[in-house]
Parts: structure tokens; C-alpha cells; sequence
């Protein structure tokens, strides 16, 4: 097998994956994020201690959770 380039070579005759656009990776980015919010309680308890309870506020807003955030290192919501 001939490889083409350096590091990252691709072997000859290899088809590439197409480059996600900006806007797509920006989309699943948002979602992967909105996902992880679902998945963690401890991060919708912040939201309602901060007075954020309506599920349509938090879509609209756009609002996720980053799951290695301070609540993965077991941070509540009193250390805010």
C-alpha cells in the first residue's frame, strides 16, 4: 500500500470523508451538549436554582451542559 503525504497520509486510492461544513458541526455540537443536559440531573438542579425550569426556555436559549464541567468534579450548586 502506497501511502500519500506525511503524518495524516491517506492511503492511495483512499476516499476522504467530506469536511463538515461550519453550520453542521455547529449543529451537532449544540446538540451533543443539549443531550448531555438531559442526562444530568445535577446540571438541571443548577438551572432551577437559578430560577431556569421551563424545558422550551432552555431549548430556546440554546442552554446545554458541558459533562466535564465542575459538576463532574462534584462541584453543586452552592459552590456558585
Amino acid at each position: 500500500m502506497q501511502l500519500l503525504g506525511g503524518p495524516a497520509a491517506v492511503p492511495a486510492g483512499a476516499r476522504r470523508q467530506p469536511a463538515l461544513d461550519a453550520a453542521q458541526l455547529l449543529q451537532q455540537t449544540y446538540q451533543f451538549y443539549q443531550q448531555q443536559l438531559a442526562r444530568f440531573p445535577e446540571a438541571r438542579a443548577y438551572l432551577a436554582w437559578r430560577g431556569i425550569h421551563e424545558a422550551a426556555l432552555i431549548a430556546g436559549m440554546g442552554i446545554g451542559h458541558d459533562p466535564n464541567s465542575l459538576f463532574a468534579a462534584g462541584a453543586g450548586a452552592a459552590d456558585f
